[in-house]
């Protein structure tokens, strides 16, 4: 019986492929279609933060208010941009947010979590990174090595941490991807 319904089926394909090829040759007309795929990688548009995305980041100015902050020696407040969340240290504690880009160098970076060690020294420092990171509306690079973040209250200069590169999705030093 399953014989019988194999020939059946296969007997039905032949026929039918030979049914195409008839209307093909019946209509001179019809052009061939071409089925063959492309095999190159088309080219991804020109990322501007393509650069911000693929390095480490470390702090070098805090402007607040028109008031240029002097940064703790000691101190590495650093940041990674993975293409959806900014990570890295404030200087005393393990920092995360969400955010996105927008046309015309916007960003906007969502609510801040952060551990809660207390360090002395450093808390004020951390806090108005924290303050003016959140705050973030736009961001130029004026060259490769150097990126630079406003917000209403200040800005934030960061230079890349040579050596330091960071791949698109990859875990950093905090664990967060």
């Amino acid at each position: 019986m399953k014989m019988k319904w194999f020939f059946v089926l296969a007997v039905s394909a032949v026929a039918f492929a030979c049914g195409n090829d008839k209307q093909e040759q019946q209509n001179p007309q019809a052009q061939p279609v071409d089925t063959t795929q492309t095999t190159t990688t088309p080219q991804q548009p020109k990322n501007p933060m393509d650069n911000l995305e693929k390095s480490r980041w470390r702090i070098t100015r805090i402007v607040s208010n028109g008031q240029v902050h002097t940064m703790i020696d000691s101190t590495q407040i650093t940041a990674v941009f993975d293409g959806y969340r900014v990570s890295g240290s404030g200087g005393c504690n393990d920092y995360f947010a969400a955010y996105t880009k927008g046309d015309n160098n916007s960003i906007q970076i969502d609510s801040i979590a952060h551990s809660s060690r207390n360090c002395q020294r450093r808390m004020g420092q951390e806090n108005l990174f924290f303050t003016l990171l959140q705050g973030a509306k736009k961001y130029a690079m004026p060259d490769s090595l150097t990126v630079e973040v406003t917000s209403a209250a200040g800005a934030l200069t960061m230079r890349a941490m040579i050596g330091a590169g960071v791949k698109p999705g990859a875990k950093t030093t905090n664990g967060n991807k």
